[in-house]
């Protein structure tokens, strides 16, 4: 039995020849980029609850996608990544670090705030998102600037909070909003995951101050 060979024309080798003397001097980013572009992509997790919180449990139920899409649509902005992701595995809670430096002074020291809780992502809980006492509260009742949406609260029982800045493109920043201070606002991170990371324990701090 004899098979067919297949002859490619000289036109069509000469063409295949070109192609590969082009590829071969291509740089070597070309190909790290090519490569990477078809591997899949998997988000690690970034934050550890056994580390952000003291233990006291969280305040609702880990976050599904379905409460996701219904808290991001009532606050009119998407979540960083981040707190997503923590919420998933932890939602909400009182922190196990409870200060974060600040490049200023607050009504709480010359140099740090005091923080208590993050808020669930949800609504049944009073402290989430959209919960009783949740973003739509500190505008409405407490007289907080629009400027994004308010995630932890501070020992001052309401006098002071920390929020999400959705007043620039791009990832939120993290900032305090000071109501003892004309609701002075101070960068404290620019996003979720540098902020919690950033935390640090009150003692760390002269208390006197």
């Amino acid at each position: 039995m004899s098979f067919l060979r297949f002859r490619p024309s000289r036109r069509r080798r000469q063409r295949h020849h070109l192609r590969l003397a082009e590829l071969a001097v291509l740089p070597l980013s070309y190909w790290h980029c090519s490569w990477n572009c078809r591997q899949p992509t998997t988000v690690s997790p970034v934050l550890d609850p056994m580390t952000v919180f003291d233990g006291s449990g969280p305040l609702e139920v880990p976050l599904s996608d379905e409460t996701l899409r219904a808290v991001e649509a009532q606050l009119g902005h998407k979540l960083p990544i981040a707190y997503v992701d923590l919420a998933r595995r932890h939602n909400g809670g009182s922190f196990a670090c409870n200060a974060h430096p600040a490049p200023n002074r607050t009504s709480w020291a010359g140099d740090h705030v005091g923080i208590h809780a993050l808020a669930a992502i949800g609504r049944t809980t009073q402290f989430s998102l959209c919960g009783e006492f949740g973003n739509a509260f500190w505008l409405a009742e407490w007289g907080y600037p629009d400027i994004g949406i308010y995630i932890a609260d501070c020992p001052s029982a309401g006098h002071d909070m920390i929020a999400l800045d959705y007043r620039s493109p791009g990832e939120p920043a993290v900032v305090h909003v000071d109501q003892e201070r004309n609701y002075q606002i101070t960068v404290l991170a620019p996003d979720f995951e540098t902020f919690v990371t950033g935390l640090v324990d009150q003692s760390e701090y002269d208390i006197d101050d």
